[in-house]
């Protein structure tokens, strides 16, 4: 791929991955399989791990994405990680309470709100 799917940082002991597409809507299955690849890799290279991932660039996302973020939850389980999900716009969030994904992801309003979460 040519364009990067992904940008990651530390911050203390966690990874913040920041999704850079802004539209997961139109993304071709190609596009969304580099992407969970990408995630799921995180995951490979360092279990257990702290991971925020950030939804602050994404206007859209499609009901694959769902499915994806089901997946990535599976495999955090099965690291012994953990994972946050931050900065998700009010129409995507409402995706994730009508697919009652809402109750088994742990979201925040925000980035620093889902790393002092870490904290407690």
């Amino acid at each position: 791929m040519a364009t990067e799917l992904i940008a990651s940082q530390r911050k203390e002991d966690v990874t913040i991955v920041q999704i850079l597409e802004k539209n997961l809507l139109e993304m071709e299955e190609r596009a969304l399989n580099e992407l969970a690849k990408s995630l799921f890799g995180l995951l490979e290279k360092q279990s257990p791990m702290k991971l925020i991932l950030s939804f602050v660039h994404v206007q859209y996302f499609s009901t694959s994405v769902l499915g994806m973020l089901v997946m990535l939850k599976k495999k955090v389980v099965e690291s012994r990680s953990a994972l946050k999900i931050c900065s998700i716009k009010p129409s995507l969030y409402e995706m994730l309470v009508l697919t009652k994904l809402n109750t088994i992801l742990d979201i925040y309003k925000d980035e620093e709100a889902a790393l002092a979460s870490f904290r407690r």
